[in-house]
């Protein structure tokens, strides 16, 4: 289903895909019905609960200490994948802010320049 969803928006846009994938990403995205990591987290979660739910095939053969260590282990990536993310997350703003500084065609780009130029015919500095 996630998988679905992350397609649909790629279709719309590059910039929506970015824009899910830096949501997903983020440490404010929670989706515990759909995964462990997160369901991990919740205090109602319990292991051996899981076990009895019919987990998902790759994990029926683990023991509640091997799903532990997996969970674990899940998480820890999960971490370093979302600091990945929010550097280049950042990095991407910086670029975009850079690049429309410098090439900005819009309204709002426009108003700012002649003011500047105004102000500077006026002997005001702007920093």
């Amino acid at each position: 289903m996630q998988e679905k969803k992350d397609n649909n928006a790629a279709q719309y846009s590059n910039a929506n895909a970015v824009n899910r994938t830096i949501t997903k990403g983020s440490n404010f995205y929670k989706n515990s019905t759909l995964d462990l990591v997160d369901a991990e987290q919740e205090k109602s979660f319990s292991y051996d609960e899981l076990i009895e739910d019919d987990p998902p095939r790759e994990l029926k053969a683990k023991t509640k200490q091997e799903l532990k260590v997996y969970v674990n282990k899940q998480s820890i990536e999960r971490n370093q994948i979302q600091s990945e993310i929010t550097n280049y997350s950042k990095k991407r703003q910086e670029f975009i802010s850079l690049a429309k500084t410098e090439t900005s065609t819009d309204l709002e780009s426009a108003v700012i320049v002649t003011i500047k130029k105004q102000a500077q015919n006026n002997d005001y500095s702007w920093n």
